[in-house]
């Protein structure tokens, strides 16, 4: 009896992963590259909150920029985001007042 149960709870957990992972991340292609991290909460999170000198971007940003580019996702403070450091995308966010993307504040 215990078998059985326990290859129905590793059934339903193989059967849930792979639903997760092709029906529910089949929009990611629209996202732009970037790395989320082991643990969800605080994997990145501690990265970027680590002090720098204010004359750099810091180790974290120069370290995706140059993996990933300008526009990067990440994983901070316990929410997938979409990081850019680029000038003039920046502007163009700021200046459309949310039309083109919907902002959120964790």
């Amino acid at each position: 009896m215990f078998l059985i149960l326990l290859m129905l709870l590793l059934t339903l957990f193989f059967l849930f992963f792979l639903f997760h992972h092709f029906f529910l991340h089949a929009n990611s292609s629209k996202l732009p590259p970037g790395c989320f991290g082991w643990f969800l909460f605080i994997s990145r999170t501690l990265s970027f909150i680590s002090p720098h000198v204010s004359s750099s971007k810091g180790q974290f940003l120069e370290d995706n920029i140059q993996r990933y580019g300008n526009i990067f996702q990440s994983h901070l403070f316990g929410h997938p985001m979409v990081v850019s450091c680029d000038g003039e995308f920046n502007q163009f966010i700021l200046n459309n007042e949310d039309r083109p993307v919907v902002s959120c504040y964790p």
